[in-house]
């Protein structure tokens, strides 16, 4: 496949790669370097200290020439301390937001708090038989002013480097 960039194809290799998978010293399929010169593994090393994703070739060759491309991390730019440092991490927080707002908000205006409850929680079990999440803990409040709204605090153990993961989720109109 042919794509116009790098960052398009590290996009493809991203989104088609499973949520708990990372991209750590991956090859970037689409994404090839007939030319130019390699960093110095002291550059290397750097870029890597400060949180930015290089791209380096590989040995393999074609007529001399190394060609295939691998990207080194996944780095976000979040807080190197934050537990969404990693791409992993957020694309994991990010589905199960999707996930529990869909279920909640087919709870919306009707007393079926409990239901959405069971629900979450029957999705975070399949994320742990799965293991794509090693655990998790359901925190969830009900306003007792506002109907149909709900706040969950949830906290995620990924299974990718046992990285705690912390959101909320809320539902209903004064979310």
């Amino acid at each position: 496949s042919y794509t116009s960039s790098a960052a398009a194809a590290f996009a493809g290799a991203m989104s088609s790669n499973p949520v708990y998978q990372g991209m750590i010293r991956k090859r970037i399929i689409g994404a090839y370097s007939l030319y130019g010169s390699n960093l110095s593994k002291e550059s290397f090393a750097r870029l890597d200290n400060l949180g930015i994703n290089t791209v380096y070739r590989s040995r393999k060759a074609m007529r001399g020439n190394p060609y295939e491309v691998y990207v080194s991390n996944d780095y976000t730019m979040a807080d190197p301390n934050s537990s969404l440092r990693k791409a992993p991490q957020v694309r994991l927080a990010a589905m199960v937001i999707n996930e529990i707002k869909h279920i909640a908000n087919n709870g919306i205006g009707t007393n079926s708090q409990d239901k959405v409850v069971v629900e979450s929680r029957k999705v975070l079990e399949a994320l742990v038989s799965a293991r794509v999440i090693n655990d998790y803990d359901l925190q969830v409040y009900g306003s007792k002013i506002e109907k149909g709204y709900i706040k969950m605090d949830i906290s995620l153990v990924s299974s990718l480097g046992l990285k705690n993961v912390n959101f909320s989720v809320t539902s209903g109109r004064m979310a």
